[in-house]
């Protein structure tokens, strides 16, 4: 599984998920859309139009699972 969370500073939602994520021991990579502006369009293809927006991938590069918000509830499932 591969995660990345789409984020932009002053965000509490986001800051809340990439936390939640750290206490649980929840590899990801961050991708800031402030600084890849072409991050928008790709969430914005995908339905998204807030952060932060996590994305579940297998190990071929599908997406298994993608959400938009803080959902601890999801983060949960990802517990190693």
């Amino acid at each position: 599984m591969n995660i990345t969370v789409y984020s932009q500073p002053n965000c509490g939602k986001c800051v809340a998920t990439m936390r939640m994520m750290d206490l649980k021991g929840i590899p990801y990579h961050e991708v800031n859309i402030r600084d890849k502006e072409e991050s928008v369009d790709i969430l914005k293809q995908m339905g998204y139009n807030e952060t932060p927006v996590v994305v579940v991938r297998n190990s071929d590069g599908s997406v298994a699972e993608d959400w938009g918000g803080f959902h601890p509830e999801r983060i949960k499932n990802y517990v190693i």
